[in-house]
């Protein structure tokens, strides 16, 4: 995936003979990518803000530059961090960053720029510095990449850590809510078993009946007992002959004379 930070302005510093050399310790503060159907990332990601040169330097201004600069929080790490505060030379002090944006923006990828500005204790002495570092966060909208995005993303996965369940697909006898709508309803009753033999009301002929299911052995009583869709006991279960008596139970069906009993 392509994916976009704010350039990091270059370090400029004023001709002077102060000996502080300002740096980040890294390039880019990344949160990685997360997924929106866990919500935004909630851990902080941090950096160390330098001071590589002899002298002290005073950081004046911590400025959240770009277009998503309202998704991002940045802070010092130590306790009494109040600007301006001083870091003196070969010190650094780590600044925390914190994504406080949401999947209500239903926007993929967040990023910003870090401005620190740096120099001597007075705002308006001519050595000033500054430093820019971009932010990024990337919130994916379709982690199980099925193809259906997360609802705040504008699309209807009801879960988006399975990739066999999305709205675009259909929905089977298997008690899962398969196309995201209206719960498990491959069946008008329902995915659900009220005999309890074992089969879903959609996998069976007749759910009120526990002897009643695809397992079961078809029996010579004119019923689907393996719901294979017909009542076929080897010898049929018809009765030709309008004796009352099932063909598989009448030894000729054909002759309405001759019965059961007369079969022996």
């Amino acid at each position: 995936m392509k994916r976009l930070v704010l350039a990091a302005p270059l370090l400029v510093l004023a001709a002077c003979t102060t000996d502080f050399d300002a740096s980040f310790n890294q390039e880019v503060v990344d949160f990685g990518d997360h997924e929106w159907a866990s919500g935004p990332p909630t851990e902080t990601e941090s950096v160390f803000i330098v001071n590589g040169g002899s002298d002290s330097f005073w950081v004046h201004e911590l400025d959240l530059t770009g277009d998503d600069a309202d998704a991002f929080t940045v802070v010092a790490a130590r306790e009494d961090f109040e600007l301006p505060f001083e870091l003196g030379g070969g010190v650094g002090t780590e600044l925390i960053f914190r994504f406080v944006g949401g999947p209500e923006e239903a926007q993929e990828e967040f990023t910003a720029a870090l401005d620190v500005s740096i120099g001597p204790p007075s705002r308006g002495a001519r050595t000033r510095a500054s430093l820019g570092l971009p932010i990024t966060v990337f919130l994916t909208c379709d982690a199980d990449g099925d193809g259906d995005n997360y609802p705040d993303c504008g699309g209807a996965d009801c879960d988006d850590y399975d990739p066999d369940l999305a709205s675009t697909l259909p929905e089977l006898c298997n008690g899962v809510d398969d196309n995201c709508i209206n719960g498990p309803d491959a069946d008008p009753g329902g995915e659900v078993d009220t005999d309890f033999d074992g089969f879903r009301t959609c996998e069976e002929c007749d759910d009120d009946n526990p002897f009643i299911n695809p397992d079961a052995t078809e029996a010579c009583d004119g019923i689907d007992n393996d719901c294979n869709g017909s009542a076929d006991a080897p010898g049929g279960e018809g009765d030709a002959d309008n004796d009352g008596t099932l063909a598989c139970n009448d030894c000729d069906d054909n002759d309405s004379s001759i019965g059961p009993f007369d079969c022996r």
